[in-house]
């Protein structure tokens, strides 16, 4: 499979990941920092979170970190998040991007909640670039 880039922009983004169903957004953002080598920038703290520290070979981490390389912003998150912690971390996260000036997010995580309807579960998006929009309408996301 090939992709083509038509229209690139000069934004730079900000990758968000944190635990989910399948760790996809933990593993793929541990992955960029990892690979690409990214430097720690900063670490975030909300309040209400338990104390909690992790170590990375003998270094005392952060949970919740960030990390940026070549105009490449990441943070992590090595903790879940509940529903009543998750606008706090999003607030944080919003007050980082108007520090960096960073209009594009990517969260490659996803928000788990009680499903009360029995017709499956549904998939919501919300994007700010009509090359994105037109890509989520493809796939059948439902906007916000």
């Amino acid at each position: 499979m090939c992709f083509k880039i038509t229209n690139q922009s000069e934004e730079d983004p900000l990758l968000v990941g944190f635990p989910s169903n399948g760790f996809v957004g933990t593993f793929s953002i541990s992955y960029l920092i990892y690979h690409l080598k990214m430097k720690q920038i900063g670490e975030i703290e909300i309040p209400r979170l338990p104390p909690t520290l992790f170590v990375d070979e003998g270094e005392i981490l952060s949970p919740i970190r960030a990390y940026s390389k070549n105009n490449i912003f990441v943070i992590i998150s090595d903790i879940p998040f509940n529903q009543n912690l998750i606008e706090e971390f999003a607030l944080v996260v919003h007050e980082f991007c108007k520090k960096y000036a960073i209009k594009k997010i990517v969260i490659v995580s996803r928000m788990e909640t009680i499903n009360q309807n029995n017709n499956g579960p549904k998939i919501y998006g919300l994007v700010t670039h009509t090359i994105l929009k037109s890509y989520f309408t493809t796939i059948k996301f439902l906007n916000f």
